[in-house]
């Protein structure tokens, strides 16, 4: 019994002993973990902070886009206006194309009824010395 006891004993220190050196370094890794929880911690930080400076940059960069958008709408709404003058323009003038051709036509039939008016009074005269 005294053998069962000492072995027993024995078994019971020796599990002990092995929690103790687990325990130790399971601190030891506990410690590690802690440690790389930290670390990660202050890594994220970091990067946070970094993408609210790109926040505020890009912020920055769009109200600058905007400040230079604002001559070209302006620029646009002079060029549209342009454009409308220069429609009205090509409009007018294709008018007077048409008012040229008009007055040319008329100035043909002129010339072609005076053509008429010495055609026949060449054939009257023909016709009174015949």
């Amino acid at each position: 019994m005294k053998i069962i006891r000492f072995v027993t004993l024995s078994i019971f220190i020796l599990f002990g002993l092995l929690s103790l050196t687990n325990a130790a370094d399971n601190a030891t890794d506990g410690q590690q973990v802690m440690k790389e929880l930290d670390d990660f911690q202050k890594a994220l930080s970091g990067w946070m902070k970094n993408l609210d400076a790109l926040a505020s940059q890009f912020t920055t960069f769009q109200k600058s886009v905007g400040d230079s958008l604002t001559p070209l709408k302006e620029f646009e709404k002079t060029f549209k206006g342009n454009d409308e003058k220069l429609n009205s323009i090509i409009s007018r003038l294709e008018g007077i194309e048409k008012t040229a051709s008009v007055a040319d036509v008329r100035g043909l039939l002129d010339s072609f009824g005076k053509t008429l008016d010495v055609i026949k009074k060449t054939l009257v005269g023909s016709h009174e010395a015949g």
